[in-house]
């Protein structure tokens, strides 16, 4: 999707590397795995749909 694609265009264009940023990309298949990376600390950053996020916090909210 177009809308995911900015973080490939600022790595392309060198944006990051010129803000002294190391970024690394790695793509999921879905917003439930970049969640529970996210999660996990083994991501910085995460992009997911609003679904995919209420769907996390509803599987990891200790009220539940």
């Amino acid at each position: 999707m177009e809308s995911y694609a900015l973080a490939f265009y600022g790595v392309d264009r060198g944006f990051f590397k010129a803000a002294g940023l190391d970024v690394q990309i790695q793509s999921f298949s879905g917003g439930g795995g970049v969640m529970t990376a996210a999660a996990g600390n083994a991501l910085d950053i995460g992009c997911a749909n609003v679904g995919a996020q209420a769907n996390a916090y509803i599987k990891t909210c200790p009220s539940r």
